[in-house]
């Protein structure tokens, strides 16, 4: 089942839903303290030249894929909270 994000706030906090966590998780924290590290190049676009059927160029189908290589770490760790069952 797929569900839309929805932000809005929980304690007068700013506070968003996710269709890639389940139902009834919360994550919380101060997103101030997660530090991303990007590797490589960053974000890489590829344009695949060649198509399954060879059809795509007449079908006006462009084939993309992105890679990202990261890598995610928390400062101060006991920022952060998650709680399961939560309604």
């Amino acid at each position: 089942m797929s569900r839309a994000a929805v932000a809005s706030t929980l304690i007068d906090y700013p506070a968003q839903s996710s269709s890639n966590i389940s139902p009834g998780y919360l994550f919380a924290g101060a997103w101030r303290y997660l530090v991303i590290a990007l590797w490589g190049g960053g974000l890489e676009l590829q344009v695949s030249p060649y198509g399954v059927d060879g059809q795509q160029f007449q079908k006006g189908i462009i084939g993309i894929r992105t890679f990202l290589t990261m890598d995610a770490a928390t400062i101060y760790p006991s920022a952060f909270q998650y709680a399961a069952n939560v309604t």
